[in-house]
């Protein structure tokens, strides 16, 4: 009997262990090993991420890792300390899904720690010298630069040249890598609405200059949906997915006009009524 329990659990490890296949194999930086990673962007959703410091490339690769999109990373003062790729995203530094965006760790010319982040065009979105990633342990666990909180998303830099941590407001969100088709785009206090109330709420502040706040709930059973906005004409301004882990969204006004618009919660079932937000400059 013993002999027969041993062969079938034998046979059932042989056919576990066929079950894990080797898909791909990509060359990464012998020193930078950990070059390559799953990003998950907010419109094209997962992609295969290779960064090669020495060539100056970000590749971007489809599920079925075919190529989707090279990025030519600009030059770097110092190529020959490398550089570090860190938060490839489409709706993070800015609220443009059109375009990505992405995190740069070098040094200058100097030799200085530097933090730069470039849209997929060599554009400079932010850059800041004397400065590195701050990093900290909550729980035991480590804790990276960027958080979500219930005042939206802070990235947090530290620069030992001052002694100083400095935090930042970011713009847009960030998908949610391991939620099924959950986006970030916001922090419930509750881990989501438990009223069965379907819409937004009026945003706050109203009228705005810069940020604004929407709460919203999503119809019962239904987990995503998007917040469109429109301009009086009725012509689609801005769209933002969300989903039912959160209540509320945070977006940054900054790129749009000074003017009156109307938004409201859509879902594949049914749509909210519309509320109206004023933006001043």
């Amino acid at each position: 009997m013993k002999k027969i329990l041993l062969i079938a659990l034998f046979a059932f490890g042989m056919n576990a262990n066929a079950q894990i296949t080797l898909e791909q194999r990509y060359s990464v930086n012998p020193v930078f090993g950990h070059d390559f990673s799953l990003v998950n962007f907010t419109s094209a959703g997962f992609k295969y991420a290779q960064v090669n410091p020495d060539s100056g490339f970000i590749r971007l690769f489809n599920l079925n890792h075919s190529l989707y999109k090279t990025i030519i990373v600009p030059p770097q003062p110092k190529p020959q300390y490398g550089f570090l790729v860190f938060y490839l995203s489409d709706e993070l530094f800015n609220t443009d899904s059109s375009d990505i965006e992405y995190v740069l760790e070098n040094r200058d010319s100097s030799n200085n720690e530097q933090i730069t982040i470039y849209d997929e065009f060599g554009n400079t979105l932010f850059k800041k010298t004397y400065i590195n990633w701050q990093v900290g342990w909550e729980f035991g666990l480590y804790t990276g630069p960027i958080r979500y909180t219930s005042s939206g998303i802070k990235l947090i830099l530290f620069s030992a040249f001052d002694s100083s941590s400095y935090v930042y407001s970011l713009p847009g969100i960030l998908p949610c890598h391991d939620c099924t088709g959950g986006i970030v785009s916001g922090l419930a206090p509750n881990g989501g609405s438990s009223s069965y109330y379907f819409g937004v709420q009026k945003p706050y502040p109203n009228p705005t200059n810069s940020t604004m706040r929407i709460d919203y709930t999503l119809p019962k059973g239904v987990n995503q949906g998007e917040i469109v906005f429109y301009d009086l004409q009725g012509k689609e301004i801005k769209r933002f997915k969300v989903n039912s882990v959160f209540d509320h969204l945070l977006i940054s006004t900054s790129d749009v006009s000074a003017g009156t618009y109307y938004y409201q919660l859509q879902t594949a079932s049914q749509n909210s009524e519309g509320k109206k937000i004023v933006v001043v400059k």
